[in-house]
């Protein structure tokens, strides 16, 4: 396990932020999957980051993902 430094764990709260913002602005829905990874993409994230940021926020009941959208989980 890799161990962040405070400049990194704070870019990755950053990015989780805008990304559950930017879902939650698509409504219900959803963001299509590929239109989020093609804006993460053209800021150097690979396909494998994105994918384990977005099965992250899945597992942690912040989103769902449904066919190739992902949708805000309200509380």
């Amino acid at each position: 396990m890799t161990t962040l430094n405070a400049s990194q764990a704070n870019a990755l709260r950053l990015i989780v932020s805008a990304t559950v913002d930017a879902v939650k602005a698509a409504g219900p829905s959803g963001a299509p999957a590929g239109v989020l990874y093609a804006a993460m993409m053209g800021h150097g994230c690979k396909l494998s980051q994105f994918e384990s940021l977005m099965g992250a926020l899945v597992r942690q009941g912040i989103l769902t993902h449904d066919a190739d959208s992902h949708t805000y989980r309200a509380a």
